[in-house]
């Protein structure tokens, strides 16, 4: 990496910066998040993904479509693309996805549960240039995590894991854990765990209702969420697991996302939020929204991502993220606009420069 892309990147920030500050369009797509599918091969017990899908088109966008769609993000000066679903190592062309992507200078981060990663598949993610990936650990506790994802699926991420140390180890790895009250004691044990694993950064985030998992039954969130005297608990493991995280020099979240993860339980965090000018999602089925809660109608099965971006229509949608009052504290729109808090910019810079190299070097 040289040294004019940090300085082209800054650029990009400060237009988004000031375009949410005058509520213009922004002329940059910093970064796109590319939902490739909703399918799963697992049932998590807090994801609404399977209630999702019921609302959702099962037509997918061919590769060739999201090759048209990266094109158009470079157009727009996106330097990341973060690939998620659903499963997305269900997709056999994702490959061809991240190198087009690569290709064209824009580094691939993939989320993922992990249990798809076999050797050959370890091997064809290295090939194709991906850059970094994070997988999806809510526990240091083989019994914990599979209570949560399924039997038998902790020590399939784990191999997953292990596969991409041996085969790719250039892929930088992130692990990214949803707290919730079945697995919140002991969590900071999941420090000592990535660093075992050879995890550059580790991430965790409050169970959420909306978002991704908006159509899930509400009555099904009691099992995760909290009481007062278990969020004093919470705080507790979530300081812990902050101090090693420093301790252990691995990236994590900010230390106001830390402390508002509790507090989200109790009453909404507020904040303002980027999404729609610092990034926007496409959907499987070629929908944007400037987050996963304001979808819009607008496809790129219609126009290219360019059009739609700056466009008057998507504008509408944007502008209703500057009057949002939904609940949101997960770790990429709300982490995000943290990020690009001025106080937290001065502050935590260093470490927003590390990730910066995390994502892109």
């Amino acid at each position: 990496m040289n040294l004019i892309t940090p300085v082209y990147t800054g650029i990009k920030i400060l237009n988004v910066l000031w375009s949410r500050w005058r509520g213009t369009v922004p002329s940059y797509l910093p970064i796109l998040i590319a939902f490739v599918t909703y399918r799963c091969n697992l049932r998590c017990t807090m994801c609404g993904l399977y209630e999702l899908r019921e609302y959702s088109n099962p037509d997918e966008l061919s590769a060739e479509e999201w090759k048209g769609i990266i094109q158009s993000a470079k157009k727009l000066g996106t330097f990341i693309i973060s690939i998620s679903g659903g499963e997305p190592l269900l997709r056999k062309d994702l490959e061809e996805i991240i190198c087009h992507a690569e290709r064209n200078k824009i580094s691939t981060h993939l989320c993922t549960n992990g249990t798809l990663i076999d050797i050959d598949r370890a091997k064809s993610l290295r090939e194709c240039g991906l850059k970094t990936i994070s997988f999806s650990l809510d526990s240091a506790y083989e019994e914990v995590h599979d209570a949560i994802r399924g039997k038998g699926q902790y020590q399939k991420t784990l191999i997953g894991i292990q596969n991409i140390r041996r085969i790719a180890p250039e892929i930088r790895i992130s692990i990214n854990t949803v707290i919730t009250k079945i697995n919140f004691r002991g969590i900071s044990s999941l420090v000592h765990l990535a660093k075992k694993l050879g995890a550059i950064q580790i991430k965790f985030a409050p169970v959420h209702s909306n978002l991704l998992h908006r159509y899930k039954n509400e009555k099904t969130w009691e099992e995760f969420f909290f009481n007062k005297e278990e969020l004093q608990e919470l705080e507790k493991e979530l300081t812990k697991a902050r101090n090693l995280c420093k301790t252990e020099q691995i990236l994590t979240t900010s230390d106001r996302f830390y402390s508002g993860i509790s507090r989200s339980f109790l009453e909404q965090n507020f904040f303002t939020c980027y999404a729609g000018f610092l990034d926007c999602i496409v959907t499987p089925d070629g929908k944007l929204g400037v987050c996963c809660d304001i979808e819009s109608s607008l496809s790129v099965r219609g126009k290219t991502l360019e059009e739609i971006w700056l466009s008057p229509d998507f504008h509408s949608a944007r502008s209703k993220v500057c009057q949002c009052k939904k609940y949101c504290w997960d770790t990429t729109n709300t982490e995000f606009s943290l990020r690009l808090n001025p106080k937290t910019m001065v502050s935590e810079l260093p470490t927003m420069l590390k990730e910066f190299l995390f994502y892109l070097k």
